[in-house]
This record gives C-alpha cells, sequence and structure tokens, in this order.
C-alpha cells in the first residue's frame, strides 16, 4: 500500500500535521517509536499562542483534557538577582505549564479521532528512489520493511533519523543546547504561585535555570544551556549544576526532588533560514531545528511547521510542483515564526551573553514600569 503521507513522530508537530491531512481527506499513517501515552523530556513550558493556535485548528482544550497548571505570569530574576513579575493579561487562552505526557498523548489521541492510522515502529532510514525521499524503512526484529508514501513529513525530533539519512543533521556547539530537567513535590506551607520562572546566572550564560509549577503539587525545574562552550570549560556535571541550583532555592522553594526523573537532552535550536525541506522530505519541529534559541520552547514551533507543511503537502496534492509546495512551505515559516525565531536568536547572542548590559537593562525595566513589556517579548520568546 502506498500512503498519501508517511508521517515519522507523534509528538505535537507530527499530531497536527498528521490530524490536519486526514481532515482534508488524505491517508495518513503516523507511526513513532513508542506507543502512547509516554514521558518526553522538556521543560513542560508553553506560551498562550499554544492555546490559541490549537483553538484556531478546532482543538478543544477542556481543563480536565490533560494536566496543567494554568499560569498567571512571568518572573525574570537578572544575574545580579534584581527581578520582575509580569502578569498575564486574562484571557480565554493562557500559558500554561503541562508535563508532555498528558499533553502529546492529548493529540495523539486527536489525530486517532480524525481517522489517521498510527503504528509503533522502529524506523531506521528514510526510502529512497531517484535521490528523493519515498517512504521510511522499518527495522521489525531482523528484518528491513518498506513503506511507501507520496510525501514523508520527517517529525522525529533531534535525533531524527530521516535527517541522519539524508546526512542532513549537523552537530555543532552552536546549534544545539543541552538541557536538564526534573520533577519534584512542592513542600511548602502555601500553594506555589502559578508563575513561569526563569533565573538567569552568569556561570551558565547565556543560559537559564528555571522553575515551572505543572500542578497537582508538583514542579519542573532545570536549566539550559545555550553555549556549550561554556559548559564544557566548567567542571561540573549538568546534575551537579541542578543540584546546585536546587539548593540555593531551598529556602525559598522546598522541593522534593523525584529522582527517578532526572533527565537531560539535546535542544537543536534555530539558527538559519535554511529550507526545511530535503530530497522531498519536510522537516518540522526538533527534527528541523526550530527550537526557540533564547528559551529553548519547541511545542508552539512544532505545532506552527506542522500546520504549515500540512498546508504545503495539501498544496501539492491539490496540483501544484513539488517545487511550489517546498517554496510555500519555506516561505510560509520564514515570514511567520521566522521572525521570532531570529529575533531570540539575536537577543541571545547580544543582551544575554553580554552581563553588564543584561543587568543594566534590568535596572531600567525596574526603574522604568513601562519598559517590563519589552523587556518580556525580548526575554520570554514564545511565552510574551
Amino acid at each position: 500500500m502506498i500512503h498519501d503521507v508517511i508521517v515519522v513522530g507523534s509528538g505535537p508537530g507530527g499530531s497536527i500535521a498528521a490530524s490536519e491531512l486526514r481532515r482534508r481527506g488524505r491517508s495518513v499513517l503516523l507511526v513513532d517509536r513508542s506507543s502512547f501515552p509516554r514521558d518526553k523530556t522538556c521543560g513542560d513550558g508553553m506560551p498562550a499562542t499554544t492555546l490559541k493556535r490549537l483553538k484556531e485548528l478546532d482543538i478543544p482544550v477542556q481543563p480536565t483534557s490533560f494536566g496543567h497548571q494554568r499560569i498567571e505570569g512571568i518572573y525574570l530574576e537578572s544575574y545580579t538577582r534584581r527581578s520582575i513579575v509580569v502578569p498575564e493579561v486574562p484571557s480565554s487562552t493562557y500559558s500554561m505549564a503541562a508535563p508532555r505526557f498528558g499533553f502529546d498523548n492529548f493529540l495523539h489521541q486527536h489525530a486517532l479521532a480524525c481517522g489517521v492510522q498510527f503504528e509503533v515502529m522502529d524506523v531506521v532510514e528514510p526510502l529512497l528512489s531517484n535521490g528523493q525521499v519515498v517512504g521510511v524503512v522499518e527495522r521489525r526484529g531482523g528484518q528491513k520493511i518498506e513503506h511507501e508514501a507520496k510525501v514523508v513529513i520527517a517529525a522525529d525530533g533531534a535525533s531524527s533519523v530521516i535527517a541522519r539519512g539524508l546526512a542532513r543533521r549537523v552537530s555543532s556547539s552552536e546549534e544545539t543546547a543541552l538541557a536538564i530537567r526534573a520533577y519534584g513535590e512542592w513542600r511548602g506551607k502555601q500553594p506555589i504561585p502559578p508563575l513561569v520562572r526563569f533565573y538567569y546566572q552568569q556561570h551558565l550564560a547565556p543560559g537559564y535555570a528555571w522553575i515551572f509549577p505543572v500542578g497537582d503539587g508538583r514542579v519542573n525545574v532545570g536549566l539550559g544551556l545555550f553555549d556549550q562552550s561554556v559548559y564544557k570549560a566548567g567542571s561540573k556535571s549538568l546534575k551537579e549544576l541542578l543540584a546546585e541550583f536546587l539548593n540555593q532555592m531551598s529556602g525559598e522553594f522546598p522541593i522534593d526532588l523525584i529522582p527517578d526523573t532526572v533527565k537531560s537532552w539535546p535542544i537543536p535550536v534555530w539558527i538559519s533560514a535554511e529550507s526545511r525541506v530535503s530530497h522531498g522530505a519536510y522537516f518540522i519541529g526538533d527534527a528541523g531545528r526550530f527550537a526557540d534559541a533564547l528559551t529553548g520552547g519547541g511545542i508552539f514551533p512544532a505545532i506552527v511547521t506542522g500546520q504549515l507543511a500540512a498546508a504545503a503537502i495539501e498544496r501539492q496534492f491539490q496540483g501544484a510542483t513539488a517545487q511550489e509546495a517546498t517554496h510555500f512551505y519555506d516561505e510560509a515559516w520564514r515570514s511567520g515564526i521566522g521572525r521570532s525565531l531570529k529575533r531570540m536568536l539575536i537577543v541571545r547572542n547580544t543582551l544575554l551573553a553580554q552581563p553588564f548590559l543584561f543587568n543594566t537593562t534590568m535596572l531600567a525595566a525596574t526603574t522604568f514600569p513601562f519598559m517590563k513589556k519589552a523587556l518580556l517579548r525580548n526575554l520570554a520568546g514564545q511565552h510574551a
């Protein structure tokens, strides 16, 4: 059987792309190496634009759709520990912190409800014909099985087998951030404030540490290092740096860490506007290096690029050439989310990489309240 589309990876981007194409009447095979629900290592923070986009896609989110904490504001703390809090404007769409175990399964189940076919599959490489991707190759036991499709979407994350199979992945410290996260039980006498907290610390620059409440008395705590040369020059492991941060915050934030939730992962950050279509395969989300270079956020970019890839592929099915569909996809993400990702990269490489400038900016924001929103917009990425 030749499918219209095979989507490799059923995270947020893959599930959205698959459901959008199925709703247009296309035969879609969605594959993932894991069954759902499953954990996904992440900071779990999602800006209000995430819910807004889901609403636009007619995907209703109810308070009980998946476990999450509604966020009411953002806390920012500079290298000198100067801080500001910016409340979120009340709206029907809001920022949240949601463990990926529930959120990803919610979107996965939505895709299945749309009629998408799903299989747990160990994809090992793209299937090529005359230099073009025409499907995927699955390893099943000692056999390799081919699955054909008119179009393939790579939504298989930072270690994308489709990207590696096309020699597309380029690993460098500039393109890949490192992060570590853990869940913890909140032990404070009062409920934890519903704020996402960013702690910019000079030894992590241009990275940061975070504390995000995720509901049910739990928090997601972690840190991200966006310049691997800084990390390699130090003497502490990611686990040691996380333990140091938790110890530093223990007086204000009594948290009992859940040991088996401590996990690290690479974040393939956005650094260029090169085409995200290669040999006919569309790359979305982390597989296309769409993570925010400032915050590491990748959920909203994955949803956006999944939607845009589906729209481009549908154009191709409607009669557009493959080249025209590719051009549509690249121009759509470049003129949309690409502008935001480019701005975040510039802010990271200027403001956060220069402690004096960052501290001065925070001083101005705390002295002149009207500057708060401008600073927030430039530091919180898609959370703004």
